[in-house]
């Protein structure tokens, strides 16, 4: 890491893991980690004894890379047990070698840095090259609106420079409120543009701005981290998904349960109904996909036609007696007419021992003499993936679970052998969860704070998003510091007042919260404007001087 290494990276990192495919032992062993370098000197830059291990280990090195000899073909190779201290039956898994390259041939954007805020409309940009004194080469340079690069507006030119700072002129004027994306690449003959190893940068142009930084573009944000949020395909943030367990208990009366308590649906562990209301039913229970909270019946009188609840904690059941074709004909109707798409539904039954006790599906699809033909309470169960109705020829239990007209939950269902088995069925359920983080890059450094600006909007009609957006210091030495944190009645914030000695680096956090509608505010951009501090590099083209001779021990 990382997985293209240029001359212009201090160090990289490697990871290294064992695993023990027999026997443990007791012994120490000695874990060694040699380099190759491209001279073809070998160097043992790790050797620790450590407890043989008995399942696994890793290890975590940093390299240091020196530009003036590490360019060119390297290989890590990493060997356990490396004096054959334990005998194994095997000792031709004990060693691995990766070989990598550190490349010189590379340009990075420099100017206008990532993010940036310009005011000119025909800003020039700049690149870095990896190495400031490579001999002349080809650079490709794009621009365009959109990361993809496939745009109609994408420009692209090739530039011949020797090493050091490249200018890019895209050759026209920016337009105003619009985010562009430029990349550099050296350019190769045997290695395609989509295959190229580019370095990416982004900026906005917003004419009457101030300098700063800006993110406001989709692919920007993406840069952003995030915890428990997300962008979506639809470019909107969305809250991720917390899965929970949905679990439903039933068993025919009383040869399986005895007592109403066993007869009960939870989520997560916490009961949402028990008991049930007499037998010869069917009993839907049907939940929020979002709130994941039961939709609750009238207690005494029973909604949609269905029979009246007998007591508190049976209001979210929605039971209909099955032995009675209009109150069959109204479970068809509520299933569906009233349930809504996207909703989640339990369906048990509540049989007797006696066959007296049921109807059953064959009698059910009967129903079609008065409803049309394919309408009835069997088709619709069946439809929503209940395909093993049709066993339902005697008294015995089933549980089914689906979601209306959602492909993405699975139909599921159990049914019980006998009169006596007790039956469960669990089935996970992923909702949205209620609070997400989202943590910008690091902004700077800077001479001097100016403002803070952003903006987004709601997408539901409850407004009950409550976000809030800290602004975090950073010193030098990384270490962060919440300056202030603003709500969105404030998204237009001061910030000269923060001490750019102090804090010469910035960045925004958001905490987004709805607990009612479960949709997070839309960010739809975050914005601070200062003076930035001034960015340079190394051009040996306007003056490289060096002795033709030095002392031994003399620095160059």
């Amino acid at each position: 890491d990382p997985g293209f290494i240029s001359v212009s990276n201090q160090k990289f990192t490697v990871v290294s893991k064992v695993y023990n495919l027999g026997k443990a032992v007791g012994d120490s062993i000695f874990w060694e980690i040699k380099r190759t370098t491209p001279d073809g000197k070998v160097s043992v830059i790790y050797r620790q004894k450590i407890l043989a291990p008995y399942y696994s280990d890793s290890l975590t090195l940093s390299v240091p890379i020196i530009s003036s000899k590490d360019k060119g073909l390297n290989k890590i190779t990493v060997t356990i047990d490396a004096d054959n201290e334990v005998d194994e039956l095997s000792e031709s898994n004990n060693s691995f070698t990766r070989e990598f390259y550190i490349f010189e041939d590379e340009a990075t954007p420099e100017y206008p840095q990532n993010f940036a805020i310009i005011n000119t409309d025909d800003e020039k940009m700049y690149a870095s090259t990896a190495n400031p004194l490579s001999p002349e080469k080809d650079y490709i340079f794009q621009i365009d609106t959109t990361q993809l690069f496939n745009s109609p507006l994408k420009v692209s030119k090739q530039i011949r420079s020797v090493g050091g700072i490249i200018q890019f002129d895209p050759g026209f004027k920016y337009v105003d409120s619009t985010v562009y994306f430029w990349r550099v690449a050296v350019k190769s003959d045997s290695i395609s543009e989509e295959n190229a190893h580019w370095n990416y940068s982004s900026f906005i142009y917003l004419k009457n701005s101030s300098t700063g930084s800006n993110q406001s573009d989709y692919y920007q944000h993406l840069y952003s981290d995030t915890q428990n949020i997300k962008l979506n395909d639809a470019r909107l943030w969305q809250f991720a998904g917390v899965t929970n367990l949905l679990q439903a208990r039933a068993g025919v009366f009383p040869t399986a349960f005895t007592h109403a308590g066993e007869f009960a649906v939870n989520i997560n562990g916490a009961d949402i109904t028990t008991s049930v209301c007499g037998i010869s039913g069917i009993i839907f229970n049907v939940i929020n996909p979002i709130t994941l909270k039961p939709w609750l019946n009238t207690f005494g009188t029973g909604r949609f036609g269905s029979d009246p609840v007998c007591g508190d904690d049976r209001i979210p059941n929605f039971q209909f007696n099955i032995l009675n074709q209009t109150s069959r004909i109204a479970a068809y109707h509520f299933l569906k007419d009233t349930v809504p798409d996207g909703y989640i539904v339990v369906v048990r039954n509540i049989s007797g021992k006696d066959s007296a006790t049921n109807t059953y599906a064959w009698q059910w699809e009967g129903d079609t003499t008065v409803l049309g033909s394919g309408n009835s309470l069997y088709h619709v169960l069946f439809d929503n993936g209940f395909t093993a109705i049709d066993s339902f020829t005697r008294p015995k239990a089933f549980i089914f679970m689906y979601q209306k007209n959602r492909e993405e939950f699975v139909p599921t269902f159990v049914f019980s052998k006998g009169i006596s088995d007790k039956i469960e069925l669990t089935h996970p359920l992923l909702a949205p969860d209620s609070i997400g983080y989202i943590r910008s890059p690091k902004f700077g450094p800077v001479q001097s704070w100016k403002e803070l600006h952003w903006d987004g909007y709601e997408t539901d009609t409850t407004m009950s998003n409550n976000p809030k957006v800290s602004v975090i210091g950073i010193k030098y030495d990384g270490e962060e510091t919440v300056i202030t944190t603003v709500d969105k009645t404030q998204k237009n914030v001061d910030l000269s007042f923060v001490d750019p000695k102090q804090y010469p680096f910035v960045r925004l956090e958001m905490r987004n919260a709805d607990s009612i509608s479960f949709q997070p505010y839309q960010l739809t951009y975050w914005r601070l404007n200062y003076i930035p501090a001034p960015e340079g590099g190394i051009e040996p083209s306007l003056l490289f001087k060096a002795k033709d001779t030095l002392m031994q021990g003399e620095p160059l």
